[in-house]
């Protein structure tokens, strides 16, 4: 996973193998997005299975979701997700719904990553 914060509030965040940034550098970035203190929202494409992350790289992002818990839930609006085959994105319902408890803010399933950054600039305009 990598994520892309060159348009933000717009952040892309991409699950392509071959771009995929160790940990420690994910959740700096992740912090320094949460520490402007605006909202901003995720959107994000490509196949989410692919994260493959060591159970220390999963506690740390456990304990790093917890001291941030209330800024996550405050600036984060949604994650954007797009996925263009029809029964993945129902099968990831379950998924989305788990994501958000964990997370605290939303994971929407959409068809492309059009549709999904036009989500993610709605959702920003609502505020």
């Amino acid at each position: 996973m990598y994520i892309d914060s060159s348009s933000y509030p717009l952040v892309r965040m991409s699950y392509e193998r071959d771009k995929t940034q160790p940990m420690d550098r994910l959740l700096a970035d992740f912090s320094a997005l949460l520490d402007r203190g605006q909202a901003f929202v995720f959107y994000s494409d490509g196949d989410m299975s692919q994260e493959d992350r060591s159970p220390e790289e999963r506690k740390q992002v456990v304990l790093w979701m917890k001291a941030r818990r209330s800024q996550l839930k405050s600036l984060v609006r949604a994650l954007v997700h797009a996925e263009p085959d029809a029964q993945k994105r129902e099968q990831a319902q379950a998924l989305a719904q788990m994501f958000g408890k964990a997370w605290g803010y939303p994971m929407l399933l959409v068809a492309s990553t059009h549709e999904a950054r036009e989500r993610a600039l709605e959702l920003l305009e609502s505020d």
